[in-house]
């Protein structure tokens, strides 16, 4: 599985980051920090998740989901799973996204293995439980 991570604090990144390998450690993960690279990487190469920030130094809240959701069509992947990243006070632009296209959002405060590991799931079940079996892919078998 190829995940996209567009986010601009390292730290929050690398904790992302960490959480995924432990899930599953054959992931290949990109990271970029600004909307405007992880757009042109999302066109460029295929990714079945995207995990997104909402704000970033060249992008804020609504608009970032808004300008992700309007260059889907020149993607790579045109069905890559959105998972948005947020703070609690984006909490309801995020809840509102999943109406947009959005498939899942995380808080980042709440943000743990646990967390990632069922967005993911939830992201890519339909291209994962015919491959493993669902109950395996959860850990469950």
């Amino acid at each position: 599985m190829k995940i996209l991570i567009i986010e601009d604090r390292e730290s929050d990144s690398e904790l992302l980051k960490t959480y995924i390998e432990r899930i599953d450690d054959s992931c290949q993960i990109e990271v970029e920090t600004t909307l405007t690279h992880g757009i042109n990487n999302l066109i460029e190469n295929f990714f079945d998740v995207l995990f997104l920030d909402l704000i970033l130094p060249d992008s804020d809240g609504k608009d970032t989901i808004n300008t992700v959701i309007n260059k889907v069509d020149s993607f790579k992947n045109k069905t890559v799973k959105i998972i948005v990243l947020t703070g609690l006070r984006d909490y309801k632009i995020a809840k509102n996204s999943l109406n947009n296209g959005i498939t899942d959002f995380i808080i980042k405060d709440n943000q743990n293995e646990q967390t990632v590991k069922r967005a993911i799931t939830f992201a890519t079940y339909e291209q994962n439980a015919p491959k493993r079996g669902m109950l395996s892919f959860l850990g469950l078998k």
